[in-house]
């Protein structure tokens, strides 16, 4: 995951692959294929990946990650679907919003993303972080409400 938010896709794959031929039900090395595929521009490979981590273990990071990539791979409804079943899902537990902006990103809804980010830093969010590295905020990146997110949690520029 360290090649992933280095944005060193092509040096990611190989080590995953390791991982899951010793331990073919590691979730996470399905989850992190299929953020790799998303930035190499490889959406199917991207969701089947992510469909097997989802199968595996469909917890509020995984099933907001895959839909982010059924929402930037055009399956609208299905990022809808499970965008209803988190937010249903938050009635009883906590979910950061940091994985409700995700979706949004993914949807394209920016507004909505950049809401859920602020409701993340409310919430005090541990994984908020992670939005200054994670290039599936590059869509919201430059918008003056993210890097304002940014500058109050302390991040640099």
């Amino acid at each position: 995951m360290i090649y992933y938010f280095a944005r060193q896709y092509d040096s990611a794959i190989k080590p995953l692959n390791d991982v899951l031929k010793e331990d073919p039900k590691f979730d996470t090395g399905y989850w992190g294929l299929g953020l790799i595929y998303e930035q190499k521009g490889m959406p199917a490979e991207a969701v089947t990946q992510m469909e097997k981590a989802a199968a595996l273990s469909p917890d509020p990071v995984t099933m907001a990650s895959l839909a982010h990539l059924y929402g930037v791979s055009g399956q609208k409804a299905k990022a809808q679907k499970i965008l209803g079943e988190l937010e249903g899902q938050a009635k009883k537990e906590s979910i950061s919003g940091y994985h409700f902006a995700l979706i949004y990103v993914g949807l394209g809804e920016k507004e909505k993303a950049l809401a859920a980010l602020e409701g993340a830093f409310k919430e005090r969010s541990t994984l908020l972080p992670y939005s200054n590295m994670d290039p599936r905020f590059d869509p919201i990146r430059s918008d003056a409400r993210f890097i304002d997110i940014q500058r109050l949690i302390g991040l640099p520029k």
